[in-house]
This record gives structure tokens, C-alpha cells and sequence, in this order.
């Protein structure tokens, strides 16, 4: 059975924006997925929450 790999990244210039991005691939290293999010003003885990469920999924 295979599996997958979840790469992820994240930048900030220390404003407020920041953004997060990252892709899946199998155990072929073939690409599955991507998805790239900018995140504005995120100071809390709250916060995370309600812009973690905004992914521009590439799929």
C-alpha cells in the first residue's frame, strides 16, 4: 500500500499578512494536490481556525 506526503510552508514580512501554501504527493512523488492561502491578520489559534477552512485548493 502507498502513502502520501503533505509538504507545507509558510511566509510573513512581519505585518499582517502572511500566507501558507503546500502540496501532497504520493509515495512516487507524484503531485496530487496544492493549495496557497493568504492569511491576514491571524494573531490567535482562533482565529486559525476561521482561515484555515478558506484553502484555494489546486486539485
Amino acid at each position: 500500500m502507498g502513502s502520501i506526503e503533505i509538504d507545507t510552508d509558510g511566509a510573513s514580512r512581519g505585518g499582517s499578512k502572511s500566507c501558507c501554501g503546500g502540496l501532497i504527493r504520493d509515495s512516487n512523488d507524484n503531485w496530487i494536490c496544492g493549495f496557497v492561502k493568504l492569511v491576514r491578520a491571524a494573531h490567535s489559534l482562533l482565529n486559525y481556525r476561521r482561515y484555515s477552512k478558506g484553502y484555494n485548493w489546486l486539485c
